[in-house]
């Protein structure tokens, strides 16, 4: 009869995992991992007469929770706006920190939101990829072409600000 459960449990299991992608669940880890090594290194400042916070690292990383990686941001719930306000003042030395132990999720930078607030990834509007960028490039330059009904100088100085404005874009 135990068999049975322990077969059935793997089964259900199974079917659980059937659809998760493996590699999906190591970064996972993996950032869940290295966050809780980075956030647990911060040391707090020494204040006169005193030894450096050498639990401040602790403190943060208990008040964390790593929600979502998208677009390269990766999206922290925090349960209270103090502590969002302490990791912000870190955000340069824990992404240093991401970007150096997982080069290959290209973090770029790091959302943190109140435990509770609906704010999400899905709030940050993705960059336009490089086709878009060039049709809206084309369409501007369309827009910007020298009516033939202006008088010469005129067309003149708008042919130099176009070609001064090709160069910087090129820059």
């Amino acid at each position: 009869m135990k068999d049975d459960a322990i077969s059935s449990i793997s089964n259900i299991l199974a079917k659980y995992m059937d659809g998760v992608d493996s590699e999906m669940v190591e970064n996972a880890v993996s950032i869940r991992n290295v966050w809780k090594d980075i956030i647990c290194s911060i040391r707090g400042p020494k204040k006169s007469g005193f030894e450096e916070n050498i639990y401040l690292g602790e403190k943060l990383y208990s008040h964390t929770k790593i929600i979502d990686l998208v677009n390269k941001v990766l999206l922290v719930e925090v349960d209270h706006s103090g502590w969002i306000q302490t990791l912000q003042f870190y955000n340069s030395y824990i992404l240093r920190g991401l970007k150096k132990k997982i080069p290959a999720l290209e973090i770029t930078s790091i959302a943190f939101r109140l435990k509770g607030s609906d704010f999400g990834i899905k709030n940050i509007p993705k960059a336009p990829k490089k086709e878009e960028r060039e049709e809206r490039q084309k369409e501007i330059q369309k827009e910007i072409q020298i009516k033939e009904d202006l008088p010469e100088d005129l067309k003149e100085k708008l042919e130099k600000l176009k070609n001064i404005s090709k160069k910087n874009k090129r820059a």
